[in-house]
C-alpha cells in the first residue's frame, strides 16, 4: 500500500509538471501571436500621402490606431471662359485650362478588428507586424493647406499660390489587408465606400481605395 501511494504521489508531481510546463508554453505562444504596439511610416500611392502611424492592440483581435501626415491632391480640369468685352457682342468664350495642386496636413483616427486571425494562426500564417485580414473605421480631418492653381486661357498662363485653413474630413468603412514583405516592410490594401466633405462644399460619397507600403517598427 505504501509502495501505491508513493507510485501515485510520483504521477501526481509528474502530472503537476508537465501541466504547470504546457501552461507556460500555451501562454508564450498566445504572448508571440497577440496584436502589437507598433509605429510606422506609411507611404500609399493612389491618394499620394506620408503619415506617422501608432497603433495598439486592444484585446485579442482589434487595433486601435492614430496617424498624422500630408496629402497630396491635384486636379486637372479644362472648360469655357467667357472673356468679357466692352459690350455683350464683343465678349469671347475661350478654353481654359486648370491644373491644381495642394498638399494638405491632417491628423487621423481608426479602429481594425481583424476577423480571421485564429485562422491565420493555425494555418502557420505571419502574423507578426499586425498582418492579417481586417474590417474597419478610419476619419481623417484637416485643412486645405498649401495650394498651387496654374490657369492657361488663350495661350496666356497665370498662377495663383496661397494658403487656406478651409476644414476637411474624410470618413470610410473599409475592408483591409496587411502582408509581411520582409525586413518589417508591411504591403497594404483597403477598399470600401468613403463619405468627405470640404467646407463651402457639398457632401460627396465614393469609393474608397488605400493602397500602398509602410515601414513598421
Amino acid at each position: 500500500m505504501i509502495q501505491n501511494y508513493k507510485v501515485q504521489s510520483r504521477m501526481a508531481a509528474l502530472i503537476l509538471l508537465g501541466s504547470l510546463l504546457y501552461g507556460q508554453d500555451f501562454h508564450a505562444q498566445q504572448d508571440s501571436v497577440k496584436l502589437q504596439s507598433l509605429h510606422g511610416i506609411n507611404l500609399s500611392v493612389i491618394t499620394p500621402n506620408v503619415n506617422y502611424l501608432y497603433e495598439t492592440g486592444i484585446g485579442d483581435k482589434s487595433v486601435l490606431e492614430f496617424s498624422a501626415g500630408v496629402q497630396y491632391n491635384f486636379m486637372f480640369r479644362m472648360h469655357d471662359e467667357t472673356i468679357l468685352g466692352t459690350t455683350k457682342e464683343s465678349s469671347t468664350s475661350e478654353k481654359s485650362k486648370e491644373f491644381t495642386h495642394s498638399f494638405s496636413p491632417y491628423i487621423g483616427l481608426g479602429y481594425r478588428y481583424y476577423y480571421d486571425r485564429d485562422r491565420r494562426i493555425r494555418k502557420g500564417s505571419n502574423v507578426s507586424n499586425n498582418a492579417g485580414n481586417y474590417i474597419g473605421f478610419r476619419t481623417l480631418n484637416g485643412i486645405e493647406g498649401w495650394t498651387e492653381k496654374n490657369t492657361k486661357i488663350n495661350g496666356v498662363s497665370t498662377s495663383e499660390q496661397y494658403f487656406s485653413s478651409t476644414f476637411q474630413t474624410r470618413n470610410a468603412i473599409f475592408w483591409g489587408m496587411r502582408r509581411n514583405l520582409g525586413h518589417n516592410i508591411m504591403y497594404n490594401l483597403e477598399l470600401g465606400p468613403e463619405i468627405s466633405y470640404s467646407k463651402g462644399k457639398k457632401v460627396k460619397i465614393q469609393p474608397y481605395l488605400n493602397t500602398g507600403f509602410s515601414m513598421m517598427f
